[in-house]
């Protein structure tokens, strides 16, 4: 009767990979404290984090000016 095992090493070589940038970059400005909840309201509503509501917004309004020129 044959009997195999499977043995699966790995090492981790620092620097042995190139780095990449992260896809995410953040972005800090002001608002104003009541514009800040409301914008949270609509994005709770549509099922969204505010960052992520807040990206869509730019998302749509990028390919929207795209569109026009």
């Amino acid at each position: 009767m044959l009997q195999f095992t499977h043995f699966v090493y790995t090492s981790y070589i620092p620097g042995g990979r190139k780095k990449q940038m992260p896809k995410e970059k953040v972005i800090n400005f002001r608002i104003d404290a009541e514009l800040k909840n409301r914008a949270k309201r609509l994005a709770d509503s549509d099922g969204r984090s505010l960052s992520n509501w807040i990206t869509h917004l730019i998302e749509r309004e990028v390919k929207r000016t795209r569109k026009k020129g």
